[in-house]
């Protein structure tokens, strides 16, 4: 009982304590909110003690405005310290103090003017610590306002002029006539200003900027802008820190579009950007590695082209003497330096989380509030490529070319200004074409020269801008390839450079920078991109006969030194067929020599045998390629053209032959090939045949194919077993489906084929082009020729060389459509205005009678056709009438086509040389091949009386097209074998017949001696020559007289008789 009473005790003694714990905490508690609740209603009353204090103050010298400042100072002190922007009341009585200061300070007497305090000795500290205060107040005010409001706009324009105030003594009234007392007080000032460079001063005026001049419209008056220059190149004026000098940088010189609105909308503020110097110190400061990565880790990539494009805009803003003396190496480099920083971050921003940006394209951003300020910033960009700009970075390329020095002018913004120094460009006057004939280019200049090597810097400026601004590569590649003599002048400094444009030189120094990664290299990477645009624009009629810029001996002296440095190259193993496809300056070589090649395929400009190669020789290249050598490999995939074509023939014959032998589909000693049977009714010669040959897999297309024909009369005809009957299916079915009247094809003016726009109304058009596609490649497939002649843009698309770069349609439009063709280059070249012509981007066609029309861009009928566009317009046509309106046609065609020959074989050829494959040589008729090549029958040898009579009135006495006649009536080609008529198959056979084709029952031991002694009752003379096409075999009868023979296969060969099956 004791100790439960123990217990109770000490639990009522817990309880005592704990609440007598709470009530202390309580009493605590209550202590602490009255104290806070008195702080609060004293701090209150004191707020209104000082907020009366300064209105009286103020009220007083609203009404009379000689008020001495020294009576209004401690009451501004006060309340600097309890100041509440978030206060409607202190908010409109700091605007008042605001106009208060501001209005005395160009006051002369020292009493009545705030900024006199600075020089009383007892108020000078105090006043400096005040003024400090009240400018970063002041700041953080101007940093919370909405600038584009007119209340805000109103408070922003009188604190801007309170800052503009007392960071200066100049506009200090009592300081008009005492320079040495100004001299003092400025350094006051810059001390003043130095703090709010710490209080983020360039900060809270970047904000303001950016909500100024970044969107689609310029919201902030030019008074304001005026004074937020000033104020941020002010701590910049007096002295040199590289630390302040960063901070402008970052967050000023980097606004989107700064310089651009500064030009358009206060040349004051200018004015006073130029006289600090700005440019000078800034790439002065960058030229540091050091400083640079500051700014450049500290700027997003958009931003760092920001900077580049204002940066732009100063130098073309700046005087002659200032621009020549930053322009090299300072301006090229730093401007290199950016647009490779912004390569490099976009770059390591690519992810599944990108958003697009007008100039830089897809990479994960940050921050895109300033995208309605890109297209500002394009054009300020495009000063980089514009005339002026570009002649005074290469103005380096006069010593080369002898030339005076460039005159510099005030570059205009002009949004079309590409367009009309293009086409000035494009007329360049024959004055300025004879001086460059004058030029010098006798003198050598090494690799790595200083004269060479500023050169090579502007170079590697222009091309870091085609790789970055990958969105304006167009616009660039236009402006620099038409900027009136530069790229002539770049082309005679290339030969300035030592014997064949410094070949050697170049090789060596590929030996040792086998990545092509050296400056000299971007530098031809630069000229070959330029070069390949200018002849893409360039059509032929400028380039040829007018020789506009370039004379044919240029060309010839260009594709000589690019095709021999490529061949050397990939022959010593320093560059591969990666380096020729990877986007750089090999890639950009080959592809100006492709379209040098291409150019003179189309119109010849080179002598025989130029674009083969010397060292090595073809046959040893040929010889390398069987050892399976990469080198070799890697010349004949992208540069087959250094070996003749009769080589480049055989090699494709052999890829066949070693195809097929792969595939198991030639004839060995123990195992004959499979084939496939299929029997054609001669009435549905198409239907059957696309209905059993349409889904052949490719190695049963590739292999045997063996055909069983159906007369009308529904029996099997009887036909030696030779493959010329799939020979005559083959020639019959081409023949029958690229007839235009069956609407699959239709032909030009010079009666070649191209798919028909209109196919689609033929049932299962797009099945029929992928059939016969496939037919012709079983042709070309097995060396049959066929009588086939296609329009050399279809060749194009066939080789797949329309998808290409630097492919133009304009050049290819005239094989389709010569008036059209005529047409455009004469708008092309058209003087007038062009909107006067009421063109738009689409086209009118006829479709069944109905006039149908076509968009050749996406709402082409509402946009109209300028003299900016009509350049686009041009190219637009031309490639919705060769590529648009038979997409699908030749994409059908294609994969027919493909699937039987392999695409990498066909690279080997031209279109013209592919033109060739298909029907045959277009050179004269070896008939003395042919004789070597005949097989006879029937009795008939070579030296048969009536076979010396075929061969003497075949060579001597027929007219070559009656010999093609001929030629067409016995193999159904009118074109020879591309290797001669040794690769006739099957080869061509002459032999003897004594009667009709309908009772022939072939060779029988009767006929032949009769045949071979010539015996026979009477002369045939009722009976003409005929053919067997499918097996190239000619029947004819023994006639006795020459005449007779000369007569009746003249009238065969006109009437075509023949066709006929044995």
């Amino acid at each position: 009982m004791a100790s439960k009473t123990r217990e109770d005790i000490l639990t009522q003694a817990k309880a005592a304590r704990e609440n007598r714990l709470i009530e202390t905490s309580k009493t605590k508690a209550a202590i602490k909110i009255q104290t806070w609740a008195r702080c609060r209603l004293q701090r209150k009353r004191f707020l209104r003690i000082v907020r009366e204090l300064l209105d009286k103050s103020l009220t007083s010298y609203e009404e009379n405005q000689q008020q001495p400042v020294k009576s209004i100072f401690n009451n501004v002190q006060l309340f600097i310290r309890c100041l509440d922007l978030r206060s409607s009341p202190d908010i409109l009585l700091f605007e008042r103090l605001a106009r208060y200061i501001t209005r005395s300070i160009p006051n002369e007497n020292i009493k009545f003017n705030y900024a006199g305090l600075a020089l009383d000795k007892v108020f000078t500290q105090q006043w400096v610590i005040q003024v400090k205060k009240l400018l970063v107040i002041s700041l953080e005010f101007l940093k919370s306002l909405n600038h584009s409001s007119q209340p805000d706009g109103k408070r922003s324009v009188l604190i801007l002029n309170l800052l503009l105030s007392l960071t200066s003594s100049r506009t200090w009234g009592f300081l008009k006539n005492s320079k040495p007392l100004e001299v003092i007080l400025e350094q006051v000032c810059i001390n003043i200003v130095y703090h709010l460079v710490d209080n983020n001063l360039y900060k809270c005026l970047q904000t303001v900027l950016s909500q100024g001049v970044c969107s689609s419209r310029v919201t902030i008056k030019t008074t304001n802008l005026n004074a937020l220059i000033t104020l941020s190149v002010r701590p910049l004026c007096t002295q040199y820190k590289a630390d302040v000098l960063s901070q402008f940088i970052i967050h000023i010189l980097s606004i989107p579009s700064l310089l651009y609105h500064m030009k358009t909308q206060s040349v004051e503020s200018i004015e006073t950007m130029m006289k600090c110097n700005i440019l000078a110190n800034v790439i002065k400061y960058l030229e540091d590695d050091q400083n640079s990565k500051i700014v450049f880790n500290a700027l997003e990539g958009s931003y760092s082209l920001c900077l580049l494009a204002n940066l732009i805009d100063l130098v073309h803003l700046s005087s002659q003497e200032e621009v020549q003396a930053i322009i090299h190496p300072n301006f090229v480099t730093l401007s290199t330096r950016l647009l490779d920083s912004c390569q490099l971050y976009v770059a390591a921003k690519k992810s599944n989380l990108t958003q697009w940006h007008p100039l830089l394209g897809w990479f994960a951003q940050t921050n895109c509030d300033h995208a309605e300020a890109m297209p500002f910033v394009e054009r300020q960009l495009q000063h980089l490529w514009s005339r002026n700009f570009v002649l005074q970075v290469f103005h380096c390329l006069n010593i080369f070319t002898g030339d005076v020095e460039v005159p510099y002018f005030q570059i205009k913004d002009d949004k079309n200004s590409f367009t009309k120094f293009f086409w000035k460009a494009m007329k360049m006057d024959d004055v300025m074409k004879k001086g460059l004939d004058k030029y010098n280019t006798k003198q050598s200049f090494k690799l790595g020269s200083h004269e060479v090597t500023r050169v090579v810097q502007s170079a590697v400026l222009y091309e870091a801008c085609l790789r970055t601004l990958s969105l304006l590569r167009i616009d660039i590649l236009t402006s620099l390839a038409f900027c009136e003599d530069f790229l002539m002048k770049f082309w005679i400094f290339l030969k300035c450079l030592g014997p064949q444009c410094g070949l050697k030189s170049f090789l060596q120094l590929l030996a040792v920078n086998s990545k092509a990664t050296a400056p000299e290299f971007l530098m031809l990477q630069l000229f070959g991109e330029l070069m390949n645009h200018f002849l893409t624009v360039t059509d032929d009629v400028e380039l040829f006969e007018q020789q506009k810029s370039f004379t044919i001996q240029d060309l010839l002296m260009m594709s000589q030194f690019i095709n021999v440095f490529l061949v050397r190259a990939i022959w010593n193993g320093y560059i591969d067929a990666k380096s020729l496809s990877t986007r750089g300056p090999m890639l950009a070589l080959h592809s100006l020599l492709m379209t040098l090649h291409k150019r003179d395929l189309r119109k010849t400009f080179a002598p025989d045998g130029f674009w083969l190669s010397t060292d090595p020789k073809s046959s040893y290249i040929l010889l390398e390629l069987e050892r399976n050598k990469r080198h070799a490999q890697t010349l004949i995939q992208k540069m087959p053209h250094v070996i003749p074509h009769a080589d480049r023939v055989i090699l494709f014959r052999y890829y066949v032959v070693k195809e097929k032998t792969f595939l198991g589909l030639t004839e060995t000693s123990s195992v004959a090939p499979q084939s496939t049977l299929v029997t054609i009714r001669r009435s549905r010669l198409i239907e059957d045949g696309f209905r059993q040959l349409s889904f052949l897999s490719p190695q049963a297309t590739k292999g045997i194919i063996r055909i069983k024909f159906i007369n009308d009369l529904g029996l099997d005809e009887a036909g030696i077993d030779q493959d010329g009957v799939f020979k005559e299916f083959l020639e019959e079915t081409l023949k029958r489906i690229f007839d235009p009247s069956l609407n699959l094809f239709k032909m030009t003016s010079e009666q070649k084929l191209y798919p028909s726009p209109s196919s689609y109304m033929t049932e299962n058009h797009l099945e029929l082009f992928e059939f016969v596609g496939r037919m012709l490649g079983k042709a070309v497939y097995e060396g049959i020729t066929v009588d086939i002649q296609f329009a050399p843009f279809f060749l194009h698309q066939l080789l797949g060389q329309s998808s290409l770069a630097a492919y133009s349609a304009l050049d290819d439009l005239a094989s389709l459509d010569p008036d059209l063709y005529r047409n455009l280059t004469y708008l092309k070249h058209f003087d007038g205005d062009v909107s006067e012509l009421q063109l738009t981007f689409s086209v009118d066609e006829e479709v069944l009678g109905r006039l149908s029309t076509f968009d050749i861009i996406p709402g082409g009928r509402a946009t109209p056709v300028t003299d900016s566009n009509k350049i686009n317009y041009v190219h637009q046509m031309a490639h919705f009438k060769l590529n648009t309106q038979i997409k699908d046609q030749t994409q059908a065609f294609l994969r027919g086509f493909r699937t039987v020959v392999n695409p990498e074989w066909l690279a080997l050829f031209s279109c013209t040389e592919l033109q060739r494959l298909i029907s045959g040589d277009t050179t004269g008729i070896d008939f003395k091949d042919l004789r070597r090549n005949t097989h006879y029958y029937g009795g008939f040898h070579d030296s048969h009386r009536v076979i010396q009579w075929l061969w003497d009135i075949v060579e001597k006495e027929l007219t070559e097209v009656e010999q093609r006649k001929f030629l067409k009536f016995v193999t159904s080609c009118s074109s020879p074998p591309l290797l001669g008529f040794g690769n006739l198959e099957p080869p061509f056979s002459v032999r003897c017949v004594e009667v009709g084709d309908d009772e022939d029952r072939g060779d029988t031991i009767g006929s032949v001696l009769r045949g071979f002694l010539t015996l026979h009752r009477k002369d045939p003379v009722n009976r003409l020559p005929t053919a067997s096409t499918c097996f190239n075999l000619l029947k004819l009868p023994n006639y006795q007289k020459k005449a007779t023979l000369r007569d009746k296969l003249k009238y065969a060969i006109e009437s075509n008789s023949g066709f006929e099956l044995s």
